[in-house]
């Protein structure tokens, strides 16, 4: 299980500023030709079961209520993921514990389209910085592929 981390991933918060508190996250998610992760300095191998890959950064006091995934370029056969986050300083919480499957389980990325996550847990504020984090599942990418991952929400600042 290889961990990935994507260049720039903590720079795509656009939101109402200055008033206003919604916040839109937007990260993307791309491969080479042969399946290896784009825009990383850590990947030298095609993205493989199990492999985590920090996708974005959300801020705390972020509750996000909508999650959806837009692939524009199938990640091929089989291809499935996780969507979760891990806390920035690598420290959990007690107040909404890290989650690696947090905004859902078995979201097939093997097609073109626009996936809506249908999140089932209680919605809260993340109590500090986290990484958005992407658990590939089902089977290996090995191809070019690309999606966007957008985390809506409401900033209710960090406590």
């Amino acid at each position: 299980m290889a961990k990935l981390k994507i260049d720039g991933s903590s720079r795509a918060r656009f939101g109402n500023k200055p008033f206003g508190n919604e916040a839109v996250h937007r990260h993307s998610l791309e491969t080479g030709a042969t399946g290896i992760l784009l825009n990383s300095r850590d990947a030298t191998v095609a993205l493989a079961v199990n492999d985590v890959i920090t996708v974005g950064l959300l801020q705390a006091g972020l509750v996000a209520d909508t999650v959806k995934i837009i692939v524009s370029t199938a990640f091929g056969a089989g291809v499935k993921c996780s969507l979760g986050f891990a806390y920035a300083d690598g420290v959990d919480s007690t107040a909404l514990p890290q989650d690696a499957a947090y905004f859902g389980t078995a979201i097939d990325i093997s097609a073109v389209g626009e996936i809506a996550v249908p999140l089932k847990k209680k919605l809260l504020p993340l109590p500090k910085d986290a990484f958005l984090v992407l658990t590939i599942t089902g089977a290996a990418v090995a191809q070019a592929a690309y999606a966007d991952v957008v985390v809506k929400g409401e900033l209710l600042g960090a406590e």
